[in-house]
């Protein structure tokens, strides 16, 4: 048989998250809690976020196997692997949260203002459960590479009748950029 006891136990243990439990005084389900809005609020905040992808994911998984090798003993004790597998690529979410906010939080360079011609522009269609809206994505030589960034639908009008746009980039604490500001600006101003 391929699962025991145990490993049932474990696998309904796993869909009781929201329970709170304590083990040791600290409580451990809360803190898959927070690694899961951490998740949310970086979907939520990622639409010009300039830190590839890849870095991420490799960010993750290095914290997530790096708690699991420190408290391998207490997670085969106390909680199954099962258990500790969720619970530490939640700490891995928060982890990244952390390196994303640390980025711009700790970074003491300036906000730079420059203009950058819009190589192509997009219009997302866009509905929520009341209205529906128009939202323009924009790509962007910045610093040499492609970048897609999205704008407010406020913008909509003066973004179709240029091309050109005034973006505010500060240079982050781990040396990627962080966009602060985008607004459209006037086609006769150059680069």
């Amino acid at each position: 048989m391929p699962f025991t006891k145990k490993d049932i136990n474990q696998i309904t243990e796993v869909f009781k998250i929201f329970k709170p439990r304590e083990k040791f005084g600290v409580y451990y389900q809360n803190i898959s809690i927070i690694g899961l809005l951490c998740i949310l609020l970086m979907i939520y905040e990622s639409s010009n976020l300039l830190i590839p992808f890849k870095t991420l994911i490799i960010i993750g998984i290095i914290s997530t196997i790096s708690i699991t090798l420190i408290f391998f003993r207490f997670y085969k004790r106390e909680l199954g692997i099962i258990w500790s597998f969720f619970h530490n690529i939640t700490i891995g979410f928060i982890i990244v949260f952390l390196f994303i906010k640390s980025n711009d939080y700790f970074s003491n360079k300036k906000v730079e203002l420059q203009n950058y011609h819009i190589e192509k522009l997009e219009l997302e269609y866009k509905q929520t459960d009341k209205n529906s809206y128009l939202s323009p994505k924009i790509i962007v030589k910045l610093n040499d590479k492609e970048a897609e960034l999205t704008m407010s639908s406020y913008y909509l009008k003066e973004i179709q009748n240029t091309k050109f746009v005034e973006i505010g980039v500060k240079e982050g604490f781990w040396n990627f950029p962080i966009i602060k500001s985008i607004k459209p600006i006037e086609n006769n101003v150059s680069d």
